[in-house]
């Protein structure tokens, strides 16, 4: 059992009221209600528990264990034959399309070749009848077990090693048959972890908003798969931390561009490096505000002229934020979303509280100690 519909409280602390009961989810009704000093009778606008509840992960499924097939309804629980045979002296609308009782035939025929759940093919699925021989589906996708051995890379165990048992292998024909995949799981670059229950399980509400969760998954798992997707490729926008004693204002960190190779005369980035062009926050306030955070292109001076500032960095600097820009935004004006913002800042705060400047800090250059 991986699910179980259960209510839940807003708050530990929640109490019944007139108004709302204490457990949702809630559906909306009226109610009667005597107003305490003139005695009038109205309805009431209230929340009352719904007794449907919310489906709530106990736990994540194995993801080893190839879920087997469920049998369909056999000849004697639905009378197939009988419904495609009344379903065939029908005489249908002048309305429908005009191939409509063929295809109720072709179905007929498609139940008669599949009686059991394990005689249908994944895909491709064809129908052999002249007027359906066009339709035709998933001719190149994989076989079910390999599509099921791919979902083995999300699972967090090993799988089980040797021959299945006896016990394990056979089972009553009232149950539902199961087999153990035995094979290696792909080692996958940069794969979603396995599902976690009290992700699945979250509920929106005043306290814990839309835009809240939204935060939390750029600046989480949304986060990581952004950096493992865009720190080797030339052109995106990242995070990076900054080096001891260089600050942006409040914080120790900066947006950046990553570049396709090395600037000329420059060595070229390793494998684990990564050559970036800095931007800088047009405001000189310390504060990063409370909207959105616009920023230009980084200048330094080298040869007595003004050029891009661009240093070598290492993948361990870039920090795991999404980066998100508004569509005012442009290459060389670049600005970031209130909620891209929001979501560095509460990173650092939860993982990087070191990154937080102290009051004195001041704006420097980006190139780190011993360039």
């Amino acid at each position: 059992m991986y699910w179980e519909v259960l209510p839940y409280k807003m708050a530990l602390n929640s109490r019944e009221s007139f108004d709302q009961s204490e457990w949702g989810p809630w559906i909306e009704t009226y109610v009667d209600h005597e107003d305490a000093v003139s005695g009038t009778v109205s309805k009431r606008r209230v929340l009352r528990t719904n007794q449907s509840g919310v489906e709530f992960m106990l736990k994540s499924p194995d993801l080893r264990v190839d879920p087997g097939y469920e049998e369909f309804l056999c000849e004697a629980d639905w009378s197939m034959k009988k419904v495609f045979s009344d379903i065939a002296k029908v005489t249908f609308p002048p309305a429908a399309p005009p191939d409509t009782k063929a295809v109720w035939a072709s179905l007929g025929v498609w139940h008669g070749q599949h009686e059991r759940s394990r005689d249908v093919r994944a895909v491709p699925v064809s129908f052999n009848e002249p007027h359906m021989a066009r339709k035709v589906m998933g001719e190149h996708m994989p076989s079910w077990h390999d599509m099921w051995v791919m979902l083995l890379r999300f699972s967090p165990r090993k799988p089980p090693h040797g021959p299945p048992t006896a016990s394990t292998s056979s089972a009553r024909p009232t149950e539902r048959p199961r087999a153990t995949v035995r094979v290696a799981v792909p080692t996958v670059p940069g794969a979603a972890p396995a599902p976690r229950a009290h992700v699945a399980n979250v509920v929106n509400h005043s306290g814990y908003t839309v835009a809240d969760a939204e935060i939390e998954r750029m600046c989480g798992g949304g986060g990581e798969e952004y950096l493992t997707n865009h720190k080797g490729r030339a052109g995106s926008l990242v995070w990076i931390e900054l080096g001891n004693g260089v600050y942006e204002g409040e914080l120790r960190a900066g947006l950046a561009r990553t570049l396709a190779s090395a600037p000329p005369g420059q060595p070229s980035a390793g494998n684990d490096e990564v050559w970036v062009e800095w931007y800088t926050r047009k405001s000189k306030k310390r504060e990063w505000g409370k909207s959105s955070v616009a920023f230009k292109a980084s200048l330094t001076v080298e040869g007595g002229r003004q050029v891009r500032e661009k240093t070598l960095e290492q993948f361990s600097h870039l920090l795991p934020v999404v980066v998100n820009l508004v569509a005012s935004s442009s290459d060389s004006e670049p600005r970031v979303s209130k909620r891209c913002k929001d979501a560095l800042c509460k990173y650092i705060k939860d993982h990087r509280a070191h990154l937080l400047a102290p009051p004195n800090a001041a704006r420097q250059s980006r190139r780190r100690d011993g360039e």
